[in-house]
């Protein structure tokens, strides 16, 4: 019986020397070097060992760029477009590691695939999305689908510019042909205040095809545009606006148009016109703001195929303009505008049919019976065609519509023809 025990306990004892250790990891890796997916979708990524009997060892993956594909709870997550660097190591060996590429494409905010916004949610909705998160959302394409009325609506918070960071619209968005009505901005802000408008700050962006109707526009903000308050290398085409447009930045002045407050740098406004009224304490234009009507100051910047009719007041803040097209000077193009103004007044400088100062003008014309105001003397001097443009004499349909037949396109855009619909627009000129 001893000889027994004895006898299993030497099996025992050659069994469990002879335990076969557990393989070492000798490598990990992706089972390929490039993912694809959208902004939109998840994936789970296949990790491979070697040997492949091995039992899964302890690992860390990552991305290089959280801001275009981010791990999580073990998934890719795909962010923003762009490439993205995914690392995997295994814990107890950094050195052991393998990476690969995950591009991500955008799946909506596309030209081929516009972001729709239906209702007054939406449009909120990716407003706070492009100013809260920018980088992501502010150069996306947008579409607006139906007409919005804020009749029931707080203050509107403009699209980009907001302060502290101020960060733009960078993106293209098309109205539609709808129209955005009662609309209005009227709380005051201490301190300094930047852009205001639908839009407040675009930068190298594009809208097209909006109508906006303020119900009220009137707070302290230092540009403010029917359309946007600043742009920068940056197109409006096919728009119009209207209301009463108000700014009075207490320190330096306010910058105010019917389209654009101030413009800069290869900012282009085509195919426009505004029948809002445009106040401020600085300069005011039926266009653009420092200096006239649609938009303001810019390098090789244009006004082109616009007209406004509101009323233009400025009062008297550094050197401050009015002007029935632009206030301020324009540094570029101003052609075959029309201002239909009833009056352009400047409380102590210098108020103009058309614009104070342009490089390049042709063909802008004004109504002859446009009352202009300094102070409470009537400029009666209009010999400068630069600053007043041409007495309107023909039909100003026909003058715009001429300009369109020898000019059917404007840097690529084409110019739209121009009609009068009974019942619409209280008979001024609209689009065909």
């Amino acid at each position: 019986m001893k000889n027994l025990f004895y006898s299993f306990s030497l099996i025992l004892l050659f069994l469990v020397g002879c335990k076969t250790e557990e393989p070492q990891v000798k490598s990990i890796n992706f089972d390929s070097t490039l993912f694809h997916i959208t902004d939109e979708d998840t994936l789970l990524l296949n990790i491979k060992f070697n040997p492949m009997t091995l039992k899964q060892a302890k690992y860390t993956i990552y991305s290089d760029s959280n801001k275009i594909a981010k791990m999580e709870n073990g998934k890719l997550i795909g962010v923003d477009q762009g490439t993205a660097k995914i690392i995997v190591y295994v814990d107890s060996i950094p050195s052991l590691r393998d990476s690969c590429f995950v591009s991500v494409k955008r799946k909506s905010g596309t030209a081929e695939n516009p972001i729709l916004i239906y209702t007054l949610q939406d449009i909120k909705k990716y407003r706070d999305l492009i100013n809260n998160q920018n980088i992501k959302y502010g150069n996306r394409y947008y579409k607006l689908m139906n007409d919005l009325d804020f009749s029931n609506e707080d203050d509107w918070i403009p699209i980009g510019g907001i302060y502290p960071d101020c960060l733009p619209f960078t993106g293209k968005f098309d109205g539609n042909d709808k129209v955005v009505k009662n609309l209005k901005i009227t709380k005051t802000y201490p301190g300094f205040n930047y852009y205001c408008g639908f839009f407040g700050y675009i930068w190298n962006g594009e809208v097209k095809n909006l109508g906006i109707k303020w119900n009220s526009l009137n707070t302290n903000y230092s540009n403010g545009g029917g359309i946007a308050g600043f742009i920068n290398n940056s197109i409006i085409v096919n728009c119009f606006t209207s209301g009463n447009i108000v700014c009075n930045e207490q320190y330096y002045g306010s910058n105010v148009g019917g389209i654009v407050g101030f413009i800069i740098t290869d900012a282009h406004i085509i195919n426009c016109y505004s029948n809002a009224n445009i106040k401020s304490n600085g300069t005011s234009g039926g266009i653009i703001g420092t200096g006239g009507g649609l938009y303001n100051v810019g390098n090789t910047s244009s006004c082109i195929n616009c007209y406004s009719n509101g009323t233009i007041i400025s009062n008297d803040i550094n050197d401050a303009k009015s002007g029935g097209i632009t206030g301020g000077d324009i540094y570029g193009n101003i052609s075959h505008c029309i201002a239909l103004n009833d009056s352009v007044t400047c409380i102590t400088n210098e108020a103009n049919r058309i614009t104070s100062n342009i490089d390049t003008y042709s063909q802008n014309y004004a109504d002859s019976t446009m009352i202009v105001l300094v102070g409470n003397s009537r400029v009666t001097d209009f010999t400068s065609t630069m600053k007043h443009g041409i007495n309107l004499t023909n039909n100003y349909i026909n003058l715009l519509n001429d300009f369109v037949e020898s000019n059917p396109t404007f840097s690529g855009i084409t110019l739209k023809h121009w009609t009068i619909k009974v019942g619409s627009n209280n008979g001024y000129p609209v689009f065909e």
